[in-house]
């Protein structure tokens, strides 16, 4: 589909490319409201990286609120 496209071209930009345009792909995936869980953990750790800590906590929290098992959002 066009979503697991556009985050798999997320990922490569973000790790190995433009990560400006990784962003946008990212917020774009995320903007659909049917994004993968991975992309949710993906936007939570760019943003600890950033130490943008309270909107990736609330991230987190949405993870662990759709996925109560997902311990991905707990390390």
């Amino acid at each position: 589909s066009s979503i697991k496209c556009d985050f798999a071209s997320a990922i490569l930009e973000l790790k190995h490319g433009d990560s400006e345009h990784g962003e946008n792909l990212l917020s774009r995936v995320l903007a659909t409201g049917d994004a993968p869980i991975e992309a949710l953990l993906l936007r939570a750790e760019r943003w600890i990286l950033d130490g943008r800590h309270s909107p990736a906590r609330e991230v987190l929290n949405r993870v662990l609120r759709s996925q109560p098992r997902d311990v991905r959002a707990l390390t």
